[in-house]
């Protein structure tokens, strides 16, 4: 793979109604589906995670040259839809597309995700998230440096995998919010798939447990590289196996300073805001 432009492109899948076979868990119909995800006090915790998580960190990015694809409903209601445009116009890099509904997730991922490619790069650097992770202030900066480093592990196609395996946990599933180490193998918010800007596929066509299948991969520990939210409503299952206390001499009285350094957040200002939500929801 020669020398030249990297780019780093994202996709946000926020409340997006799919066809819902796209889901592992919930509706059958669209319109269940569109109730499910248009609740009020889901698009609540959404904007939650939105506005204090996903944003802060893609806005303290320090290489600030990425892009992130936003995929949302045409139906999403307001308030919620002018709350989404106006927190994310503070984030330049966050490009809003809203889709028809009910599409076969597949392709409407991967065709907003080529819309988005830039022809002239070298090669694109595709990740994403759902609408509860995030991705350290730095994933870029790694990314293209990983990128740099690395790029002759390439197979035929120009395929690689870069896979940041240490975060964290934002578990919000009471009151009050908590923080837990985790370290895993391919999971999505710190998982960056490497293929020239013509390549016919996009990461949404590689399921991301089986990306090492597909094409070589980097398994990289020692950066805390992403934030899984999990508040009892992940399509995902998340289990308290994947808690792990101990995985990377995690101080719980440090996590704080991890937290700030790592993502740009404020302990106390997220947890009081998270608390804000759930006493509105209460009220």
């Amino acid at each position: 793979m020669a020398d030249g432009f990297l780019q780093v492109l994202g996709l946000l899948r926020w409340s997006y109604p799919s066809d819902p076979s796209a889901f592992n868990k919930g509706a059958e119909t669209l319109e269940e589906l569109r109730a499910e995800l248009y609740d009020d006090a889901r698009l609540e915790e959404r904007l939650f995670y939105l506005e204090h998580v996903i944003l802060p960190c893609l806005a303290a990015q320090s290489d600030a040259k990425f892009k992130v694809v936003m995929l949302m409903g045409e139906n999403l209601p307001d308030p919620w839809k002018e709350r989404v445009l106006n927190a994310i116009s503070t984030v330049p890099q966050v490009v809003p597309v809203f889709e028809h509904e009910g599409q076969k997730h597949r392709l409407v991922c991967r065709a907003a995700m080529m819309e988005h490619r830039n022809p002239r790069a070298n090669a694109v650097a595709e990740f994403r998230l759902d609408d509860d992770d995030a991705i350290c202030r730095d994933f870029v900066e790694l990314v293209r440096r990983t990128y740099r480093r690395h790029k002759t592990i390439a197979d035929g196609k120009g395929r690689f995998a870069i896979d940041f395996t240490q975060g964290l946990i934002l578990d919000t599933r009471t009151d009050a919010a908590q923080l837990h180490p985790v370290l895993a193998q391919f999971w999505v918010p710190a998982l960056a798939l490497i293929y020239p800007p013509d390549h016919i596929r996009s990461l949404i066509d590689y399921p991301h447990k089986a990306v090492w299948k597909a094409m070589p991969s980097l398994e990289l520990p020692g950066h805390v590289a992403f934030i899984r939210g999990v508040h009892g409503g992940n399509d995902s299952s998340i289990g308290e196996t994947h808690f792990a206390p101990h995985s990377w001499d995690f101080d719980p009285a440090g996590a704080e300073k991890v937290l700030l350094d790592r993502f740009g957040l404020d302990w106390p200002v997220l947890v009081k805001a998270w608390a804000d939500v759930k006493s509105k929801a209460a009220a």
